[in-house]
């Protein structure tokens, strides 16, 4: 018996198999775009952030960051089809019934090679009367959701008792 053309058949449908799997894969890094969100005392938004800086080692604003409000938002892109979006965004953290207004800098990376996506909050010049924390979502269009919460009593605070400052 002869096998040939039936074993190019097979490797044939394999390869096609495989790759449409694996094309949505590697394009879906690629493409990625970060749409990021960033409130004060979640749900209700007992304080204001004000923009300070923006800053993109990699990628394209898309949506360059809110001057002030809450929430405040912005959106990346990758400046190619397998680019980067690393960068970070500083606020000056306005809360009712506080003197204080520390910054806070929300920052964010996308590599395009499998890594997954990071979000970090810092603070800049010490925690002062508040914490926060991120998250960030893999694939194709990641959000990244950013909080900060009072440390203050008598302002609703959220999920603080639940963030413990490092």
């Amino acid at each position: 018996m002869e096998y040939k053309g039936q074993t190019t058949a097979v490797a044939a449908i394999f390869l096609l198999v495989g790759m449409m799997f694996l094309v949505p894969v590697i394009t879906e890094k690629a493409l990625a775009m970060i749409t990021s969100t960033a409130m004060i005392n979640k749900p209700k938004c007992s304080g204001e952030l004000k923009l300070v800086s923006y800053h993109l080692e990699k990628g394209i604003w898309k949506l360059r960051p809110s001057s002030a409000g809450c929430p405040v938002m912005w959106n990346t892109n990758p400046n190619g089809p397998a680019g980067w979006e690393i960068g970070d965004v500083t606020y000056k953290v306005m809360i009712a019934k506080s003197t204080a207004s520390p910054l806070v800098k929300f920052s964010f990376s996308s590599p395009p090679n499998g890594n997954p996506n990071t979000c970090h909050v810092t603070f800049p010049a010490g925690f002062g009367p508040v914490v926060g924390d991120c998250t960030i979502k893999q694939g194709m269009y990641p959000d990244a959701n950013y909080q900060v919460w009072s440390k203050l009593p008598g302002v609703d605070s959220g999920k603080l008792k639940e963030n413990v400052a490092p």
